[in-house]
């Protein structure tokens, strides 16, 4: 495990083979790139999304994407692009000051959570993915709230910060590794539903 952590150069995720060593490696050696296996994971996420395009142009019902959250799920909505910025804007309920979550915890939380999504499980779109991996190949982490996750399974205010980002919500910062400067950083709009209705899928 010593060995890989020193020498590997790329790190590539495709859902089930990410390592202890390649995780530290990508936290500690901000050289280590991502690559996302396309060849092993491409096909099934985009049978995921276009499952859940295909639900919401049918109008069925899909928890947390046409429907309410928790107790308020049996509320419907056609507004799926509002219902996924809402609650993004709900949960950015984190306390952000001088301290805040390390930059290599956030870059780790950032590569689990993308190789989870490359199950195929989720709904998201692969271009999402690969906007995770821009950022984390640039070594532009988003700053995420050290206090403040009280939720059931305490990790959706902090990954509410990384949607953030990416859908550039005005709150959003980002950090180098290297500590020089937070900023904030924007993606283009449109890919809103896609990363929101993935973090919130995995919980039905």
């Amino acid at each position: 495990m010593v060995s890989q952590f020193a020498k590997v150069q790329s790190v590539d995720i495709q859902g089930t083979s990410l390592t202890v060593a390649q995780v530290t490696a990508i936290a500690r050696r901000s050289e280590v790139k991502v690559n996302l296996d396309e060849a092993a994971a491409r096909e099934r996420v985009a049978k995921s999304a276009n499952w859940v395009a295909e639900n919401i142009s049918r109008g069925t019902d899909t928890y947390g994407v046409t429907t309410g959250f928790g107790a308020t799920s049996h509320r419907r909505t056609n507004k799926t692009v509002d219902l996924q910025t809402e609650l993004i804007r709900f949960l950015n309920a984190g306390v952000i000051g001088k301290e805040s979550l390390p930059s290599t915890y956030s870059k780790v939380a950032m590569l689990v959570r993308t190789n989870t999504l490359m199950q195929g499980f989720s709904g998201i779109r692969w271009e999402i993915l690969e906007a995770m991996a821009n950022l984390m190949n640039k070594n532009l982490i988003p700053k995420l709230p050290l206090r403040g996750t009280i939720t059931a399974s305490g990790d959706l205010v902090p990954l509410s910060y990384i949607a953030g980002l990416l859908t550039g919500r005005h709150n959003s910062k980002v950090v180098t590794l290297k500590m020089k400067k937070s900023q904030p950083w924007k993606l283009s709009r449109g890919q809103e539903f896609q990363l929101l209705s993935s973090f919130k899928q995995r919980r039905v």
